[in-house]
């Protein structure tokens, strides 16, 4: 399937690398805003097109899939685009920056009968994909809580002022992201109240926040992000007749381990010969392929539930 890329940011310099070891999904297309980054972009990615506009890349009627990789303020513009095409879209994380952005895009997919999906690509690592089959064959009894963290040194530099009031940076939508979609993914469901504090840089960008969310059956879930420390980042998932761990680093996780409360440890492990984007590439071709506008498995009700979750967290720590 050729595919075209929104955007030649960071993210797609990594995600490039699962479409070298991808079987069937091509980097076709790339688009900018810019032609002279279009342009760089498509000779570093070698692509066979480029445009200067994204308006262009839609219209290309040999592109047969979009990956939007556009800042998060700009997806659900650059989603409604390309859906009102009729291409299918790939989405990167976050899906939006607030609810009703994501709960437009949605509309868009279904008014248009176009396949929408949110990039989290931690729900199709194999590992992952262990961890919850683990968790729904009851295998640790029933799940009580989860542990996710997500963090990272930043600069030492004293940071910048942004040029203009930025939404949608900050460690809790763009990493905090991580760890709520695991907890979901887990336990199928979301919380029903949220208790969260954070901690700002001088201009009222989130430095590192920690929240702990409580479940319809008393499941409670820990998580924590941090942009000036790197934390473990790793998951546990604890029940009452085991627990399961994810280590680091949990999102892309090459391993997961089974602990039964009796009995021996269980080890699976997969190693993926790019960072692990090209099982989400491979997701939305077996969807089209079969039909269907949306993944069981990143349905875009939950991902709508997602951003309304993390902007309470958000919320609450103002």
């Amino acid at each position: 399937m050729k595919w075209g890329i929104m955007g030649p940011g960071n993210i797609v310099r990594r995600v490039s690398r699962s479409f070298a070891v991808a079987d069937g999904p091509e980097m076709f297309a790339i688009a900018s805003r810019s032609e002279e980054r279009a342009k760089a972009a498509a000779e570093a990615y070698h692509t066979q097109r480029w445009y200067g506009s994204y308006e262009e890349l839609v219209r290309d009627p040999d592109v047969e899939a979009v990956y939007v990789a556009t800042p998060a303020s700009l997806h659900c513009e650059h989603a409604c685009l390309a859906l009102e095409h009729g291409k299918p879209v790939l989405c990167e994380k976050p899906f939006a920056v607030t609810e009703a952005e994501a709960k437009r895009m949605a509309d868009c997919a279904r008014a248009n009968d176009v396949f929408l999906m949110e990039a989290m690509w931690t729900r199709f690592i194999p590992s992952i994909l262990k961890a919850r089959q683990w968790v729904d064959e009851g295998r640790i009894g029933k799940v009580v809580m989860i542990q996710a963290d997500m963090g990272f040194y930043g600069s030492k530099e004293p940071p910048v002022a942004p040029s203009q009031p930025v939404p949608s940076v900050g460690g809790m939508l763009d990493i905090g992201v991580y760890t709520l979609s695991f907890a979901s993914y887990m336990l199928h469901k979301m919380p029903l109240e949220v208790k969260a504090f954070g901690s700002f840089n001088p201009f009222g960008v989130d430095n590192q926040g920690v929240a702990i969310l409580r479940y319809d059956q008393g499941e409670l879930v820990s998580m924590q992000t941090a942009g000036q420390a790197e934390t473990a980042n790793e998951a546990w998932i604890y029940g009452t007749d085991g627990k399961i761990h994810v280590p680091k680093w949990f999102w892309c996780a090459q391993k997961a381990v089974l602990h039964p409360r009796d009995g021996e440890s269980e080890v699976f492990e997969h190693r993926t010969a790019a960072e692990g984007f090209e099982f989400e590439l491979l997701e939305v071709e077996r969807c089209i392929r079969a039909g269907l506008k949306e993944s069981p498995n990143m349905p875009l009700d939950e991902s709508i539930d997602i951003i309304r979750n993390i902007n309470r967290i958000r919320c609450d720590w103002h």
